[in-house]
């Protein structure tokens, strides 16, 4: 059963401690989740227009870049942009 793995941080570049890493590490490759609650996740102000539903093609589930780094899934008046 995937378990939830809590680590405390709350930047990118951590300063975790041998043992906390160890414990990530196991966490990761037994296939539990890394929990980040206190890590920011911010959005520049041009991200912030895709956390609308109105960007969703209805026809799908949601909006990614593929490798080329080309948005997909999205309503064509946005790929243009």
């Amino acid at each position: 059963m995937t378990q939830l793995k809590e680590i405390t941080c709350n930047g990118w570049k951590p300063a975790l401690s041998p043992q906390d890493q160890a414990d990530a590490t196991l966490a990761i490759e037994s296939g539990d989740v890394l929990f980040l609650p206190a890590l920011p996740f911010v959005l520049s102000e041009s991200e912030k227009r895709f956390l609308s539903p109105d960007v969703v093609h209805p026809q799908s589930k949601n909006v990614s870049l593929n490798n080329a780094g080309h948005l997909r899934f999205a309503y064509p008046t946005f790929l243009a942009t």
